[in-house]
């Protein structure tokens, strides 16, 4: 989402074109473009995807945008799964003279395959931890 407030209190989204002009999208370190064409059961499905999303965030909404990435390789096996190790990392640069705001996401996902548990205490870990934090004893 990337909006602009403007001094009346409307939000003005951006396009789709400038968000993705603005992005640097990486799986493991492996740079990715946003998908200029999809399967057409994903164009089907992401109007109401969005829609359910826009629901959910009210008027901030509006600024929503889905955007595919490539997650198979040539052979057609994932790229990047939520059960298997990897790093997704994205780079956006909100405005030109801002510096760039970076977000990554590790798998495995906690929200796909549960928690570790610290060999030590018993303590629950992200699965994506390689050591317990508290111990650093290495994760079951």
């Amino acid at each position: 989402i990337d909006i602009e407030f403007k001094p009346d209190g409307e939000i003005d989204p951006l396009s789709t074109v400038e968000i993705v002009r603005r992005l640097e999208i990486f799986v493991d370190d492996v740079s990715v473009e946003v998908l200029k064409q999809v399967d057409p059961k994903l164009q089907e499905m992401a109007p109401e995807l969005s829609y359910a999303f826009q629901v959910s965030l009210a008027e901030l909404g509006r600024g929503l945008h889905l955007l595919p990435l490539p997650n198979l390789d040539a052979k057609g096996k994932a790229i990047l799964s939520g059960r298997q190790s990897g790093v997704l990392r994205v780079r956006y640069r909100a405005e030109v003279d801002k510096p760039l705001a970076e977000f990554w996401w590790h798998a495995p996902l906690s929200s796909v395959v549960g928690t570790k548990k610290c060999p030590g205490s018993g303590a629950p870990m992200q699965a994506s931890w390689k050591f317990c934090p508290w111990n650093g004893k290495p994760a079951e």
